[in-house]
């Protein structure tokens, strides 16, 4: 096989998954190769913050294709394969064993980490965070015999977490410097809306406080110091700090990197030949002219299937993507369509059949930018053609929700 038929991925996650499988179903029979960190074949990550934290019976990640699949494919995955540096001039990367992987095109997916506040314990026994599925493990053997839960950080997966505690009858405390949840991935009304949700259901909420340190007896975690002097008592803290794409591997390497890998609305790096995808990639949105990191799930999906198709020259049906996030929380499904900036006005839909439901539509009354539901899965979807459209509000409402009776407010 010559060198010209060799891709090889870096990450093992879903956006990587997703690539390789696309490729093949478009045609392509050149090497694939995977190369991953962890010791198991690519699995999804969102169920690490919900159902499998609160699960006494699964001991395995939920793989997101059967291991016979790859195989059947031809595509290879290399488990315990940790790239540590990249060479463009020699078109290889190294890994952490010492062997270098040539590759003609060379495709980066390797996500995001967890941010880690400087000066914070985290090699104290009690201290967690969530990034993979050894960490829930670990977790969730602590956390089941845990006095007290401390969340510190209000994003997706300390909100998450924090609802599962509060569902699970375990005292949970959540601590955020900002004074609403969700406030960078939603904001406004909508996180006002997650953040009475959160106290409602049973959650103590820190809000507009920071932390100073993590107290210790010995080894482990002994209590939370606030910023404002108070100390929380804690036998086991989450540090849900929010995540940075995984890029100090490519130091001196030659990409352009800001946040994330610079690439445009095509995944090109600044080296030809080399691609960035999902949330370690920070991509040219042509409608908005700004680059920018989206760290969600399907993104990752909607990226992988992209490029494989510009691989392949396959037409992939002018498909044009639009930001999407869901999370469950206190048996609610929040979902988030589009761009719903915070900051504009929005038009407040209503309904209570079958059951309680909200609809928040933003931009301005003649054109609809995004949207956010609770409980609203069909109807917020129904939505996304006329997002793309810039429909106006009275026509979202008119086509999507005929017949429900709304509020409007600005």
């Amino acid at each position: 096989m010559s060198e010209s038929d060799n891709v090889i991925v870096v990450g093992a996650g879903l956006a990587a998954s997703t690539f390789a499988f696309q490729l093949r179903r478009r045609g392509y029979t050149g090497r694939v190769a995977l190369l991953g960190e962890e010791s198991v074949h690519p699995y999804d990550r969102p169920p690490l913050s919900k159902e499998l934290l609160w699960s006494a019976n699964e001991f395995q990640p939920r793989l997101l294709r059967d291991v016979d699949d790859y195989a059947e494919q031809d595509i290879e995955v290399r488990t315990e394969a940790r790239v540590v540096g990249l060479d463009v001039t020699r078109r290889t990367v190294q890994l952490h064993s010492g062997d270098h992987i040539p590759f003609s095109r060379l495709v980066i997916a390797t996500g995001s980490r967890p941010r880690v506040v400087p000066g914070i314990a985290t090699e104290l026994a009690g201290v967690h965070m969530l990034r993979n599925f050894d960490d829930c493990l670990n977790m969730r053997a602590e956390v089941a015999k845990a006095s007290h839960l401390v969340i510190v950080g209000g994003g997706l997966i300390g909100a998450e977490v924090a609802a599962g505690a509060a569902g699970h009858r375990i005292d949970v405390t959540l601590v955020d410097p900002l004074p609403v949840l969700l406030a960078r991935s939603l904001g406004g009304v909508t996180s006002e809306h997650v953040t009475r949700m959160h106290r409602d259901g049973g959650v103590d909420l820190e809000l507009g406080v920071g932390v100073k340190a993590l107290r210790r007896s010995g080894d482990r975690l002994a209590g939370v110091e606030l910023s404002d002097g108070r100390v929380l008592e804690a036998d086991v803290v989450l540090l849900a700090l929010g995540s940075a794409p995984d890029v100090a591997w490519l130091a001196g390497s030659g990409i352009d990197v800001r946040r994330g890998i610079v690439t445009d609305s095509h995944h090109r790096t600044s080296v030809p030949g080399i691609y960035a995808i999902g949330d370690v990639a920070e991509t040219h949105d042509p409608v908005s002219d700004r680059h920018a990191v989206i760290e969600h799930w399907m993104n990752a999906r909607d990226q992988a299937v992209a490029l494989a198709d510009a691989f392949t020259d396959a037409d992939g049906g002018g498909h044009v993507h639009l930001p999407y996030f869901w999370s469950e929380q206190f048996g609610t499904r929040i979902q988030s369509l589009g761009h719903p900036d915070p900051t504009s006005a929005h038009h407040l839909l209503k309904w209570n059949d079958p059951k309680p439901g909200a609809l928040y539509l933003f931009g301005a009354p003649d054109r609809i930018t995004g949207a956010v539901g609770f409980n609203a899965a069909a109807r917020l979807m129904r939505l996304r053609p006329q997002i793309i459209a810039g429909a106006t509000w009275a026509e979202a409402e008119a086509t999507v929700f005929g017949g429900i009776r709304a509020t409007a407010s600005s």
